[in-house]
């Protein structure tokens, strides 16, 4: 499933294009959102930036969008060829358009969903003067129910690109948060279980650009950042959070082994490295694979038969698709 959202001269609205497992269309676009404009916005709302995640049968999409002066994040859910009415969760900052990061969706595998997003400043603390920015963790339910109420974070200053990342894993929902601290962007990451109550924060890559957050395998989430001289570091969270294996200077690589590809991140020569072999369908995995294949706000997935990369080009989005080859990873599609 393919999300793109209308430019507001295309009019607006968010839509949704069933794909087959090799990224080829499987009927047509369905209609997700869609508002018509009017006196107070005569331009038509459209996304401005848009998340999604799949589990135990539904389908969740979550978007930041433009309503003329505001900015608003919307919800809804679905099974791929219907979606519930949009659900609006209120106000938020307008992002820099060039961005990725400030709505980001996780999927549990009993369809479960929860999304985090970007809300305007407000105080600190009440009453005492001063604005921090804000971000709220909504939850919505097996049941479809969301909580409305939510979890709040505040944070005195957020990076452009405030939430990296969102994946479940084993039973774990992994979240990233990047934050300025003394003028220097810093990623914390939390690991947050309910069955038996855990949680963990780790305060990772201080003064490094947080990349992205991915689900690797069952049970594993890994964290990648880039860091002075260009270096990427990454960091795996297993067992709720409490096995962690630092990687430092990495090379992304997709290997082919035995007809299968393989996700590949190698640390300091003679260290650790990391083989993810693609087996069940993945998302979240942009962050994990070579910027020549994935470049900086692609959307990728495994779908099981296929690597699938959404590119942005300009108001476009091409897919790009990749697959094993004669023992290579090659793209297999120019579409």
């Amino acid at each position: 499933m393919l999300f793109y959202g209308p430019s507001a001269r295309e009019g607006g609205g968010l839509r949704a294009q069933p794909l087959d497992a090799l990224g080829q269309l499987r009927g047509r676009s369905v209609e997700v959102w869609r508002e018509d404009i009017s006196d107070v916005n005569p331009l038509a709302p459209h996304a401005l930036e848009v998340a999604a995640a799949s589990g135990g049968g539904r389908v969740g999409v979550a978007w930041v969008a433009r309503h003329g002066r505001e900015v608003r994040v919307h919800v809804s859910r679905g099974t791929g060829t219907s979606f519930s009415p949009a659900e609006d969760l209120g106000e938020s900052e307008l992002p820099p358009m060039i961005v990725r990061g400030n709505v980001a969706m996780a999927a549990a595998a009993d369809g479960s969903l929860s999304l985090i997003h970007r809300t305007t400043r407000g105080p600190c603390v009440d009453g005492v003067p001063g604005e921090c920015a804000r971000l709220r963790i909504t939850r919505i339910g097996d049941d479809g129910a969301s909580d409305r109420r939510g979890l709040a974070l505040v944070i005195p200053e957020v990076c452009d690109r405030p939430v990296p990342g969102y994946v479940w894993a084993d039973g774990t929902w992994y979240y990233s948060i990047c934050a300025q601290s003394e003028g220097a962007p810093a990623t914390t990451v939390y690991a947050i279980q309910f069955e038996p109550s855990y949680a963990q924060a780790d305060r990772i890559f201080a003064g490094c650009e947080a990349l992205g957050l991915g689900r690797v395998g069952e049970g594993a989430a890994v964290a990648l950042g880039r860091c002075a001289g260009g270096r990427v570091d990454g960091v795996r969270y297993a067992d709720a959070g409490s096995n962690k294996l630092v990687l430092v200077g990495l090379s992304r690589r997709v290997v082919c082994s035995e007809g299968r590809p393989h996700v590949v991140l190698g640390g300091d020569p003679g260290g650790d490295q990391l083989d993810l072999p693609l087996n069940e369908a993945t998302a979240d995995l942009s962050a994990l694979l070579p910027e020549a294949m994935a470049r900086p706000r692609s959307r990728a997935v495994w779908t099981g038969e296929a690597l699938l990369v959404a590119v942005p080009l300009g108001a476009e989005v091409a897919l790009h698709r990749y697959q094993c080859e004669h023992g290579e990873f090659v793209r297999t599609s120019a579409f």
